[in-house]
């Protein structure tokens, strides 16, 4: 009878170590989409600054125009 009782402690226990490792992932998950977020807007920042740079000097370039269409892409990718 004790073993029983022994038995199902542990298997309780288990659980619980296995609902708290899970736990664990999905918030190291989370910490991580959010570091990726966080990223996002100074990279951002650095394209709408290369974009308005090819804007105020368009002849400099070479396909300057393509630059600017790829650079407002991606920053509209971004920004969703």
């Amino acid at each position: 009878m004790k073993t029983i009782e022994l038995d199902t402690k542990i298997l309780n226990k288990n659980l619980e170590i296995t609902r708290a490792l899970a736990d664990n992932t999905i918030l190291r998950s989370q910490l991580v989409d959010l570091k990726e977020r966080m990223k996002s807007p100074i990279m951002l920042q650095t394209l709408e600054k290369c974009s308005d740079a090819l804007k105020q000097s368009p002849g400099v370039y070479l396909n300057s125009e393509d630059l600017r269409k790829d650079l407002r892409k991606v920053i509209s990718f971004l920004q969703q």
